[in-house]
């Protein structure tokens, strides 16, 4: 089953996990949460597509707290809902946090 995470999402996960995030996050608030699934050997690529005329926003997680075949990939509007989906879909299979 494919969740959509909001940007609400990522506060609730940094509290989850003791990191505090403001409601009206900006992605350098949301870092904190991007290094500490990067320190648990997890790959998070953020890609800017300028030959894109939407959705030019994707992020890619693999790795680390997720399963060998579990690839987390998405393609947003706004660097902000791509991160939101990422960090709330690592939240949930790699920690098992219900959101």
């Amino acid at each position: 089953m494919r969740r959509k995470f909001k940007r609400d999402a990522v506060p609730r996960v940094g509290q989850a996990v003791g990191i505090e995030i403001p409601q009206d996050w900006t992605i350098q608030d949301a870092w904190p949460l991007l290094d500490k699934i990067r320190a648990e050997g997890a790959v998070i690529l953020l890609k800017l597509d300028g030959l894109r005329e939407r959705d030019f926003y994707t992020v890619v997680v693999s790795d680390g707290g997720l399963k060998s075949d579990d690839v987390l990939r998405t393609d947003k509007g706004s660097i902000e809902e791509a991160i939101a989906f990422a960090i709330g879909s690592y939240a949930l299979r790699a920690w098992e946090l219900e959101l």
